[in-house]
């Protein structure tokens, strides 16, 4: 049952931590503005 479970939530893991760079990326950006 833990095997079926884990492969059912791959993809949604996957698209989670694909949301959670850009997340990051945008907290960081937000919180430390770099002038170019």
């Amino acid at each position: 049952m833990c095997e079926l479970t884990t492969k059912k939530s791959l993809p949604q893991r996957i698209a989670l931590s694909r949301d959670e760079k850009f997340l990051l990326l945008f907290t960081f950006l937000k919180k430390n503005p770099k002038k170019k």
